[in-house]
């Protein structure tokens, strides 16, 4: 009797044994799927307004396509803005799909000077990260 218990208690842990590596495979494959390759995307900045003005409304634009010139659409696009001489001063912002490919947000700007943009792109797990320069006018 003692033999048999044993025999369907190893049963029973190599059965929970495989499951258990099932799942984990699965759960892997399932977030590694979700990580999107977005190195290929090509990331342009403008702005609408030239020059971009201390106190003004300026609307930027950012498009966003891959290697065949296709827009992507799918994608989550934020901009991040620090000023060289106010290491404090940041403003991050998240921009809202127009079409295309393009996404828009509209800001204003209260000190002037040299900034830095970045702009990030996100989709699933999968970021990149373009840097820009830009010039504030007073």
């Amino acid at each position: 009797m003692k033999v048999l218990v044993e025999k369907v208690t190893t049963r029973k842990l190599l059965i929970l044994l495989i499951a258990i590596i099932f799942v984990a495979s699965a759960t892997n494959y399932i977030f590694t799927s979700i990580a999107y390759d977005l190195e290929d995307l090509t990331v342009e900045l403008y702005s609408k307004s030239t020059p971009i003005k201390q106190g003004d409304r300026t609307v930027f634009q950012v498009l966003v396509y891959d290697s065949t010139n296709s827009p992507i659409e799918d994608v989550s696009v934020e901009i991040e803005f620090s000023s060289s001489s106010l290491k404090t001063e940041v403003m991050k912002h998240k921009l809202v799909h127009v079409e295309n490919g393009l996404y828009e947000v509209d800001m204003q700007f209260f000190h002037q000077g040299n900034w830095k943009a970045t702009v990030l792109i996100s989709k699933g797990y999968g970021r990149i990260t373009e840097p820009f320069e830009l010039f504030v006018e007073k």
